[in-house]
């Protein structure tokens, strides 16, 4: 799908590296990044199956920087830790962005909302610069907790396609969002889903961009 689609940048989730249930040899980012020639960041969130679970994220473009932000749960939801990966990278005309992926909660709001607040806190250090955000959201377009992230973030799209499940998706929860200077900067041309039941139990989300 990855090589189909041919991005510069993208956002995985549910990652696994070095585990029992996908493999104690396999790093699944740095696997998928050899097949198809991009650079990788991963971003651990816990323990999980003997070895590492969390988000990563590929890149056409030299990675400059990268962080690992641990999203925390509260006690007693019985939720598991979540991360925020990110990456720092210039692009072909010298624009310097920030792309990121994220995978929230899916049990409750309160811990989606306390997830989300640290997400966005942590990428307002980067409120200068546009920021590109990635992931399974685990909520629909008219959960409240989108206010918390609504205070730097925009949808890249107004009517969202589903996204879950893979054949014939009910639910839309995975989305690309931009921060306000990226939205100043880049006009979004086209947002789709791509039809394919192999990759993700999701459907792969597409956006592009174009400079301003």
């Amino acid at each position: 799908v990855i090589n189909q689609e041919k991005p510069d940048l993208v956002a995985l989730q549910e990652v696994d590296r070095f585990t029992i249930r996908s493999g104690k040899d396999l790093d699944q980012a740095k696997a998928i990044a050899e097949g198809t020639g991009m650079n990788f960041h991963f971003a651990k969130a816990l323990d999980r199956s003997g070895g590492d679970y969390g988000v990563a994220i590929l890149s056409k473009f030299p990675i400059l920087g990268s962080k690992t932000v641990s999203l925390p749960v509260v006690s007693g939801t019985g939720a598991e830790l979540r991360a925020l990966g990110l990456v720092e990278v210039t692009l072909a005309d010298s624009k310097k962005v920030v792309f990121a992926s994220v995978h929230l909660d899916h049990l409750a709001d309160k811990n989606r909302e306390l997830q989300a607040r640290e997400a966005v806190k942590a990428l307002l250090a980067y409120k200068d610069v546009p920021v590109f955000l990635g992931g399974d959201f685990n909520m629909t377009p008219d959960n409240p907790v989108w206010n918390t992230i609504r205070q730097q973030f925009v949808m890249a799209c107004t009517s969202c396609p589903g996204t879950a499940p893979a054949t014939n998706p009910t639910r839309t929860i995975d989305y690309m969002l931009l921060n306000k200077h990226a939205a100043a900067s880049f006009s979004v041309r086209n947002y789709y889903t791509v039809e394919d039941k192999y990759a993700s139990d999701h459907l792969p989300v597409v956006m592009k961009l174009e400079y301003e």
